[in-house]
């Protein structure tokens, strides 16, 4: 990490046994650790755990915060870097992106955290709690979904909830046509949350889903419909639209640690409330 950075000079940087790149903030101060957050980037910026560490560092939660390394990013991006992944996406993102990257991360998620509590000797009874942004956003529903751990809280940042509406704005966006199949239709949906409010609702996570109020992307509109959705189960949901932030709230490239601008620091107070408020 960059140890000039407030906040990371004491940033545990390592691999889970299972591969999973991670950076690691213990409590702050040597506090007693109430809790243990797991957090996904995006694939806009911040798009690597580093990046997100530094944006979203959380130091005022008494807790671990672990930012886990989604697959095809950062030391795990493919051969050929940006060109690959912008002709992958070009071809088809949602199978070739989108799909690898959330349901790998998923699959990865338990083995991880696992690896994690005996590495950084961290209380498996500890609460855990999740955060997401954008397609990490999508990967943390699915985990809620699945019950994959026993969560108490959760935050979402522009998490893509609806990836039929997300790839049909990105065709507009590159003025073309996805050509959607059966198959496509139906991965799409498996992606999604759009559908899975009763099982995240079975979670008992409390579950806070942010939306920057200059996200270009169809974010909004599907969180306030999902969280109306778990509250109509008997689940906790809540929205909150943050004033003058867009999707991606760092700086491109975003892989690197960088010093916390105004729009991170937007999100990192979001997160920050939600978790110390719900992670008990």
């Amino acid at each position: 990490m960059t140890p000039d950075i407030p906040g990371l000079a004491d940033a545990k940087e390592g691999v889970t046994s299972n591969g999973v790149p991670y950076v690691a903030l213990p409590p702050e101060g040597e506090k007693e650790a109430r809790g243990l957050v797991v957090m996904w980037h995006g694939a806009d910026p911040p798009r690597t755990e580093q990046a997100l560490a530094a944006a979203v560092p959380m130091r005022k939660v008494p807790a671990w915060r672990v930012y886990l390394g989604m697959p095809g990013h950062g030391r795990r991006s493919p051969k050929g870097g940006v060109e690959e992944i912008m002709r992958l996406a070009a071809q088809d993102a949602l199978t070739l992106l989108f799909r690898p990257r959330i349901e790998g991360a998923v699959a990865e998620l338990p083995g991880a955290v696992n690896d994690l509590r005996t590495q950084l000797e961290i209380d498996s009874t500890l609460p855990i709690g999740i955060f997401g942004f954008s397609q990490g956003g999508a990967a943390a529903l699915l985990a809620l979904s699945r019950n994959l751990l026993p969560f108490k809280a959760a935050v979402t940042f522009g998490a893509v909830i609806d990836f039929g509406a997300l790839i049909d704005a990105m065709a507009r966006y590159f003025g073309v046509t996805y050509e959607w199949t059966d198959e496509r239709r139906t991965l799409a949906t498996q992606l999604s949350s759009t559908d899975r409010a009763a099982a995240i609702a079975e979670s008992g996570a409390a579950i806070l889903l942010g939306v920057g109020s200059e996200d270009p992307d169809p974010t909004r509109e599907p969180a306030e419909r999902l969280a109306a959705a778990i509250r109509g189960e008997g689940g906790i949901a809540e929205v909150k639209i943050v004033p003058n932030v867009g999707h991606g709230f760092v700086d491109e490239p975003g892989e690197a640690a960088a010093p916390q601008g105004e729009q991170a620091r937007k999100v990192d107070e979001l997160a920050s409330a939600w978790f110390s408020r719900h992670l008990k």
